[in-house]
Order: structure tokens, then C-alpha cells, then sequence
């Protein structure tokens, strides 16, 4: 995984804002990874770790017009990458819902079932002792 580093003094404005992009991509990919495979709380970990690097392109697109010249066309791609994810976490978000309601339902319903067991159980052990006496 590349780390975000710090620009060269030599650096242009552009080839950070480049760098920057590949970091963003990158993490975003790995972010599509977890959340394909249901890990919501790596998934937040990447994404928390693409804020800073969002932040420092801002403020590069915002010092320099330059740089929105050179990297709009990809930033155009990470944001579809970004819809796409939450596109992902929306149907996870629904599948689980879905699920928990589901466990929520076979809850009551055991729930109605137990005074009915309890009473069959409380029956049996009485007519136990009876028969033993």
C-alpha cells in the first residue's frame, strides 16, 4: 500500500496532485474490497484514511488552477468509484436490515412459545412424581 509522502521541494503542484490521486484510488479500491466482502469496519478505516488525502488535493486545486486541469479527468473516475461503494453499502445496509428484522421476527415468535413449553414442562414433572408414588 503506498503511504502518502511528502512532496519533493521540486515537486510541481501537478505531479502531487498526481500522487495524490493514485493514494486516493488506490484506497478506494481497497475500500470496495472490504465492503464486497461485508467488512463495514475496514471499509470506514480506508475510507478515513482517503480524508486527508481528499483534503490536501483540495487545497492544492484551490492554490493552483492548474492542477484541476491536469487531474479533473481522474478525479471524475474516483468519484464514480466513490458512488459505486456507496452504491455497495447501501445494499449491504439493507441486506442487514433485512436480517435484523428477520432475527427480530423468530424473537417474538420464540418468545410466544416459551409460556406454552413451560407450562408443558411444569405438566410433566408433576405427573413424574405422581407415577412414582
Amino acid at each position: 500500500m503506498g503511504r502518502s509522502r511528502r512532496p519533493e521541494p521540486s515537486e510541481n503542484p501537478e505531479a502531487t496532485a498526481m500522487r495524490l490521486i493514485a493514494s486516493i484510488d488506490e484506497i478506494l479500491a481497497q475500500e470496495a474490497i472490504w465492503l464486497r466482502s461485508g467488512n463495514c469496519v475496514k471499509a470506514a478505516a480506508a475510507s478515513s484514511r482517503a480524508s486527508p488525502l481528499i483534503s490536501r488535493l483540495g487545497e492544492l486545486a484551490a492554490a493552483h488552477p492548474s492542477v484541476v486541469a491536469a487531474v479533473g479527468y481522474r478525479a471524475g473516475a474516483l468519484l464514480a468509484a466513490r458512488r459505486e461503494n456507496m452504491s455497495i453499502l447501501g445494499k449491504l445496509r439493507v441486506r442487514l436490515t433485512n436480517e435484523r428484522a428477520r432475527i427480530a421476527e423468530a424473537r417474538c415468535r420464540l418468545r410466544s412459545m416459551i409460556p406454552t413449553y413451560a407450562r408443558q414442562a411444569s405438566a410433566g414433572r408433576r405427573s413424574r412424581l405422581n407415577a412414582a408414588v
